[in-house]
């Protein structure tokens, strides 16, 4: 039998999306996300937490002219 999780969305005054992935019947956080967005809707930021919380991996997000995007990751 495989491991189980489901996922919960939950959004703040700026328009940030938290997403947590929730795992199995004690509903014990596993991984939890923040996709940070600028004035334009364009994606900044992904800060990626452990199961206690703590920060352990940013993916820094930088946009140019003809679309393509460049991910910046810093490790903590």
């Amino acid at each position: 039998m495989g491991e189980t999780f489901y996922t919960k969305c939950k959004y703040d005054r700026g328009g940030n999306i938290t997403v947590m992935k929730i795992y199995g019947e004690d509903n014990a956080i596993i991984r939890s996300f923040c996709y940070e967005y600028d004035e334009i809707g364009y994606l900044v930021r992904k800060l990626e937490y452990d199961s206690e919380s703590l920060l352990v991996l940013t993916t820094q997000y930088t946009y140019y002219g003809n679309g393509f995007i460049r991910e910046k990751i810093v490790i903590e």
